[in-house]
């Protein structure tokens, strides 16, 4: 008997490996399948296309994604947990936050769209109402800065991220105030 709960898994998660090593395009479900040690008609029968595979995979990202921004409040007291809250995600789910912002195949995606919609909402929050120019260019290097260190700095442990991170990203922030 098969334990269709834990292949699903096995497959979600080396597609997931699979396509933070490499790109969303650049893997097929055949290449899923070998890795995942199952045949590609059991991959599709799990997962009808590789798009609702991808959802799939980003799925935990994207809704914790949700909980921190939902969290947090417009007030300017609320930068920092707001950001540090972002930043938890980021480095909570790296393979996940690496397929999203580094491969631009998926920008595309629907998941790709509700990440780019969690954006704004970040930015919206962080803006306020009156938000000028530079105040929206502080804010999305700040944002910037973290999605490219916990993306980009896979080789180095997230605990020692965070702190560091934290700080670059308030700095390029308080230039907007």
């Amino acid at each position: 008997m098969h334990d269709w709960a834990s292949t699903r898994e096995r497959i979600a998660q080396m597609a997931l490996e699979l396509f933070s090593r490499s790109s969303y395009a650049g893997v097929t479900l055949r290449e899923v399948a070998e890795a995942s040690g199952v045949s590609e008609a059991v991959v599709r029968h799990h997962f009808a296309t590789k798009d609702a595979l991808l959802a799939e995979v980003l799925q935990p990202f994207l809704d914790a994604m949700d909980e921190a921004i939902d969290g947090a409040t417009a007030r300017e007291e609320a930068v920092g947990p707001l950001l540090r809250s972002y930043l938890a995600v980021l480095l909570d789910h790296r393979p996940a936050a690496r397929v999203l912002w580094s491969d631009r195949a998926v920008r595309a995606t629907a998941p790709g769209m509700r990440a780019a919609e969690q954006q704004r909402r970040i930015v919206s929050s962080l803006a306020g109402p009156r938000a000028d120019r530079e105040r929206l260019i502080r804010i999305h290097s700040s944002l910037a800065i973290l999605r490219l260190a916990a993306t980009e700095l896979v080789a180095v442990d997230p605990r020692h991220l965070g702190g560091t991170l934290l700080q670059i990203s308030c700095e390029a922030y308080a230039g907007s105030r």
